[in-house]
C-alpha cells in the first residue's frame, strides 16, 4: 500500500469483540476470554453485538442490534460496505476507499489528485462544505481526548478504541495534548496494545510528514507497523490524519515538552 496510515493496517478483524481489564467489564450475555493481563469479550451463541453490549438474536431489528459496521439482514449481521455510499465514506479523496470486515480504511497517496491536481506538502485533500479542495488541515481538524489516552495511565475498565477516526485531529485536554514518541509497553493509554511513534514531530516550516509507528505489545516489545501522518501547527500545537483501522487500539499521547 502506499505510504500512509494505511500501511498499519492488518487482518485482525476485532469489530465483533471488545477489550477490557476483567470480565466485569464484559456484558453478562458475553464470553470473557482471558488474555495476558486483560480480556476480550464475545457476545454468547445466540446473542448479537459487539462483547460490551449484547442482545438475543432472535429480538433484532434492522437497527440497535448489530456491531458498528454491519447491518441486519433478517437472520444475521452483514457487513457495510461503506466505500460504495458516500454518506457512510467519510475518506478523502472518496476514491481511497478500502472495505473490510465490519470497518473500513482510506489509503494514502498524496499523488491523488484532489479535485484537478495533487496538494502540495503542505496541503491535505479534504471536503469542505461538500467540495474537495487543498487545504490546510491546521486549520480544518477535530478534536480529540488527549487526556484519556496519556501514556503513563494505566488501562482499566472498558477500552478505549482509535478504529473508527478519520480525518485530521488535534488532542486537546489539561495534558495529552500531543502523541507519544518511544516505546511505552502494553496495556497503556487506554489500550491493550496501544500505538505510538517511532520517531520525532516534523519542525513548524516541515508541513505534512510521514512519521513511522509502532505496536507496543503486552510482552513489551515495541514492534514497527506503519505510520501516520502528522502536521507542525502555527500556535504550537500538531494535527494528526486517522483513516480507519482493523485492529482495536489507541494512539498514546505525551505531556508536551
Amino acid at each position: 500500500m502506499a505510504d500512509g496510515i494505511s500501511t498499519i493496517f492488518v487482518m485482525e478483524y476485532t469489530v465483533n469483540k471488545t477489550h477490557a481489564r476483567a470480565c466485569s467489564d464484559c456484558a453478562s450475555d458475553s464470553i470473557c476470554q482471558p488474555k495476558w493481563n486483560y480480556v476480550t469479550c464475545v457476545c454468547k451463541a445466540g446473542f448479537t453485538g459487539n462483547g460490551f453490549q449484547c442482545m438475543e438474536t432472535s429480538a433484532c431489528t434492522a437497527t440497535g442490534c448489530c456491531p458498528s459496521g454491519y447491518t441486519w439482514d433478517e437472520e444475521t449481521c452483514v457487513d457495510v460496505d461503506e466505500c460504495t455510499d458516500l454518506s457512510l465514506n467519510k475518506c478523502s479523496p472518496p476514491s481511497t476507499c478500502v472495505n473490510e470486515m465490519g470497518t473500513y480504511v482510506c489509503t494514502e497517496d498524496r499523488s491523488v489528485p484532489c479535485n484537478v491536481s495533487p496538494c502540495d506538502s503542505s496541503m491535505d485533500c479534504l471536503n469542505v462544505n461538500g467540495e474537495l479542495q487543498c487545504t490546510d488541515p491546521c486549520l480544518n481538524y477535530q478534536e480529540l481526548d488527549g487526556t484519556a489516552r496519556l501514556s503513563n495511565v494505566s488501562s482499566t475498565g472498558r477500552f478505549l478504541s482509535d478504529r473508527s477516526l478519520y480525518g485530521w485531529f488535534r488532542y486537546m485536554g489539561s495534558a495529552g495534548v500531543r502523541m507519544k514518541e518511544g516505546c511505552v509497553g502494553g496495556l497503556r493509554c487506554g489500550s491493550a496494545e496501544p500505538f505510538t511513534l517511532v520517531g520525532s514531530h516534523p519542525a513548524l516550516e516541515a508541513g505534512i510528514r510521514t512519521i513511522p509507528v509502532q505496536i507496543n505489545t503486552i510482552s513489551g516489545a515495541c514492534t514497527r507497523y506503519g505510520s501516520i501522518l502528522v502536521k507542525a501547527c502555527p500556535g504550537d500545537f500538531y494535527v494528526y490524519k486517522f483513516s480507519g483501522s482493523s485492529r482495536s487500539e489507541v494512539f498514546c499521547t505525551d505531556w508536551k515538552s
